[in-house]
């Protein structure tokens, strides 16, 4: 074997073995990232982050002061984005904790135009109006 097919087969190994390595890195991280599950100080499983509303009757248009569920509105209820719904994630009656919010039961739901979107009933037209939007981590506390 002369030097140059020596040089090239030592060049092959090592790309062979640099591929090796960039695949398992690849598969290591999509592994750890799928498993990667986070709870709450209750032990409860995240659900995933979401985009957090809150409103009022008064501050914008809403269907009287009847929820989805048929209950007049309060406060502790939440209105969820239908894609939240139809993907089986939360239903009407469950209850979830919002990070730095507290724990709401699922009474509503959002024009289909929201995606992702958790919006929180407040007496407060004032506190509806200055909150803004904010992303926060969503936990199940308990499916009905």
């Amino acid at each position: 074997m002369n030097k140059i097919d020596h040089w090239f087969e030592s060049k092959l190994i090592l790309i062979a073995i640099l591929i090796i390595m960039i695949f398992n890195g690849i598969a290591f991280y999509l592994l750890t990232k799928q498993n990667k599950t986070i709870f709450n100080e209750l032990g409860k499983e995240s659900i995933g982050t979401f985009l957090i509303t809150k409103f009022n009757e008064k501050e914008k248009s809403c269907p009287g002061v009847i929820m989805a569920n048929g209950e007049k509105v309060y406060v502790g209820a939440v209105a969820i984005s239908p894609d939240i719904r139809n993907s089986g994630l939360l239903m009407f009656g469950d209850k979830i904790q919002i990070d730095g919010y507290g724990e709401y039961r699922v009474s509503c739901l959002t024009h289909r135009r929201h995606k992702r979107t958790i919006d929180i009933y407040v007496s407060d037209v004032n506190e509806a109006k200055t909150h803004g939007a904010k992303r926060k981590r969503v936990y199940l506390i308990k499916k009905l």
